[in-house]
């Protein structure tokens, strides 16, 4: 397998590319306020289904894993209208 640019092996065995300046992303148009809502709750999911694994290969400290939890959570809660209370 080929991958432009500088590689390396990493621990799973993979040929991985190494990102260089060409390869930052930037934010190319602002999204709504409910598509920023799902993208949090996604990236939530996420990281509660992949955590624990990583806990256990190291990768990542179960204090940490848990922390990134809590503010992701709280951001979802922050930014979640509450039907029970309209402010119209």
């Amino acid at each position: 397998m080929s991958l432009p640019g500088k590689t390396r092996f990493n621990l799973t065995g993979h040929w991985i590319k190494i990102m260089n300046e060409y390869d930052k992303m930037e934010v190319k148009r602002k999204r709504s306020p409910e598509e920023a809502l799902d993208e949090l709750q996604r990236e939530f999911n996420v990281r509660a289904r992949c955590f624990g694994r990583w806990v256990a290969e190291g990768r990542v400290s179960k204090t940490d894993a848990q922390d990134r939890l809590d503010r992701l959570g709280t951001a979802i809660e922050l930014l979640t209208p509450d039907v029970s209370n309209p402010t119209t």
